[in-house]
């Protein structure tokens, strides 16, 4: 339904890389940073125990940290993900900065897939993300799209957790700690598949359509309101009977078109909330779907669905 790339296709090699060195080459992330002493005005004097986290190759200031703040090269920080391609776990599938390059990611494809019906497949892949402005670590979260329409399913369950990795960390613990957080995203896409199936078994008439949309558009506003008459319901019902993949056989009129269309809308319709006035666009876009306000409203759009999908089943409408 949109002309839009994902937001992890923006920079996509066309032969993938095989180590982390390549991978940060080909997807321009290959920028060495330090710390620079700053000064005051107009004395000159140079200020303690603060410094300037600085992009060497165009001098771009991420943040001023202080003296314990420890840089964490890209070079070095994505080291790790090494293993995971020379021992077949996974594949570099995408990678890219967000912002000036104060937020870098490789995006990893693992093997896990499954069908939501014929034709309707959800990959598994993880971000590992590290950054330069000492706002977060280095950290891995779990991801998933369906593939048909690119749309990123970033929900999280009871046992989820992202993993985070200290700066000061040595390779051999953010190895340990990896193969860790590979196991912990290969559950979660399990119980995310478990998901999918009960929402396919959730049959929506108008009356649930209708019920659904008012929790989930009062929930978000805390709006009194018909949600009939806001722009975002029109919107979220496109993307809910035509968008992507909409059409195939066993999916239109389910709560798995519901959730789908809303991962869809928030990642290409939506408006974008402002998180960080000196983003650009695509970025502003980004750090909504995978940490924002768009990853906020499919979660709620899942748990609205799953409680609605039990609420069937216990009235014996679900079997």
């Amino acid at each position: 339904m949109s002309n839009m790339k994902a937001w992890f296709r923006k920079n996509v090699a066309a032969v993938p890389p095989t180590t982390s060195d390549m991978a940060i080459q080909q997807y321009d992330i290959d920028f060495v940073v330090e710390l620079r002493k700053i000064a005051q005005l107009p004395s000159g004097q140079e200020i303690p125990w603060y410094f300037a986290s600085t992009r060497t190759d165009n001098g771009t200031v991420f943040n001023i940290v202080g003296h314990i703040y420890r840089l964490l090269q890209n070079a070095d920080a994505f080291k790790m993900c090494d293993s995971l391609v020379t021992n077949g776990i996974a594949t570099y599938a995408a990678g890219g900065q967000i912002g000036e390059g104060e937020r870098v990611y490789l995006l990893l494809r693992l093997p896990d897939t499954f069908e939501v019906v014929p034709g309707d497949e959800v990959a598994s892949y993880i971000g590992v993300f590290n950054s330069h402005d000492g706002n977060s670590s280095l950290f891995v979260m779990p991801l998933a799209v369906r593939s048909v329409s690119d749309a990123t399913l970033n929900v999280a369950f009871a046992t989820s957790t992202m993993m985070k990795f200290r700066h000061t960390t040595n390779l051999e613990g953010r190895l340990k700690d990896l193969n860790m957080a590979v196991q912990n995203v290969q559950k979660e896409f399990g119980e995310l598949e478990i998901a999918s199936r009960k929402l396919l078994k959730l049959k929506l008439d108008d009356t649930l359509v209708d019920k659904f949309m008012h929790d989930f558009i009062s929930g978000l506003n805390n709006i009194k309101v018909h949600p009939k008459t806001t722009g975002m319901y029109e919107s979220i019902i496109k993307h809910y009977q035509f968008g992507t993949g909409q059409s195939i056989a066993g999916v239109a009129g389910t709560g798995w078109a519901m959730f789908a269309g809303i991962c869809e809308w928030a990642d290409y319709s939506k408006s974008t909330r402002i998180m960080d006035d000196k983003a650009d666009a695509d970025s502003q876009r980004t750090k909504s779907i995978l940490f924002g306000d768009g990853q906020g409203k499919k979660q709620q759009a899942l748990e609205l669905l799953l409680k609605m999908y039990d609420e069937q089943k216990a009235l014996g409408k679900i079997v």
